[in-house]
């Protein structure tokens, strides 16, 4: 018993067993060969001889197969994105942001940031930052002598900066 391709490209992944020592070589059964959502080689054995029926079943495995793969993709990207939302520190989540930025002042934004927030709240993972953490850094910057203004620009420029990563994810 052997196999072999069936020739038209539409009835690509099908194959044919037959017996090439018989004069007819009579197709005996139909195979289909596709890949699971792990990459793994499959071959399956058909109960239908009809090459439609074997096309519509191998089409329907395949779409069956990229929608597993699509939802396995998903949550994978779910899971990594929520491991790194726990482990971002403050500034790597600044330096996301202002990579971002599309604004004219974004550079002077970074540095005048960098300055005043990083060196309190760098360190601090993103997600665990209070309203303690915040009237700490207004404390500080009004220790510093900082105007009242400008300390309101910062934590005005801190909370623009969470609503763009809540965004986000």
């Amino acid at each position: 018993m052997a196999f072999r391709k069936i020739k038209a490209k539409k009835y690509n992944g099908i194959t044919e067993y037959y017996n090439p020592k018989s004069t007819d070589r009579e197709t005996r059964a139909l195979y289909i060969s596709y890949r699971d959502e792990y990459g793994e080689p499959i071959k399956k054995k058909l109960l239908t001889l009809d090459k439609d029926e074997a096309l519509t079943e191998l089409n329907n495995i395949k779409a069956n197969v990229t929608k597993l793969k699509r939802r396995l993709e998903s949550d994978q990207r779910e899971l990594q994105r929520s491991q790194n939302m726990k482990k971002l520190t403050l500034e790597q989540l600044a330096n996301l942001y202002f990579d971002q930025r599309q604004t004219k002042e974004n550079l002077k934004d970074k540095n005048k940031f960098s300055k005043r927030v990083i060196p309190i709240l760098g360190t601090k993972v993103a997600s665990k930052i209070s309203h303690d953490d915040i009237q700490l850094l207004q404390n500080k910057l009004i220790s510093m002598d900082y105007a009242p203004k400008t300390i309101n620009d910062t934590i005005d420029k801190l909370r623009a900066l969470y609503n763009v990563a809540i965004r986000k994810k």
